[in-house]
């Protein structure tokens, strides 16, 4: 599969949000396209802490579909005083699947890492799944035994 792999801009708008939405119906969300496209709306305020310019989309596409796509957070480690970058999400669409997809996801998420100055990245994923889990370890990632706790305020 010859895929080429950018940064996302805005005008790709309409590409990816069946990407996301694709991903999200993947974690058993209703499908709704309005919402990634409001996501990934750039904001009208200019001081404004959130937006899709906090973060770096990377989708994969080849000449005739979107693949996938994988994002990359910004974010400050106080503790190490370095800027890491979560990988919270990544997702491979059915028909593009053990093709080398997801390889050159994680490929491109290192050489954006790299781009960004950032110190580590650090994927995120639901403990118990085992098939996207595969292609970290296949690279080298090494597994974290950070605990992590939720509140919905």
């Amino acid at each position: 599969m010859n895929l080429v792999i950018t940064r996302a801009a805005h005008d790709t708008l309409n590409a990816r949000a069946p990407l996301f939405d694709a991903y999200r119906q993947g974690y058993a969300q209703a499908s709704n396209l309005r919402q990634p496209r409001r996501l990934f709306t750039p904001s009208p305020d200019p001081d404004s802490d959130s937006g899709p310019d906090d973060s770096s989309i990377l989708p994969a596409h080849n000449a005739s579909y979107a693949a996938g796509f994988t994002q990359l957070h910004p974010l400050w480690n106080s503790v190490d005083m370095v800027w890491i970058r979560p990988l919270k999400d990544r997702h491979v669409m059915p028909t593009a699947r053990r093709h080398g997809v997801a390889d050159a996801l994680l490929k491109a998420d290192r050489e954006r890492g790299q781009h960004s100055s950032a110190q580590r990245l650090a994927p995120e994923t639901d403990p118990h799944n085992h098939p996207l889990q595969r292609p970290y370890q296949g690279h080298g990632w090494q597994r974290q035994s950070y605990l992590w706790y939720g509140l919905m305020p």
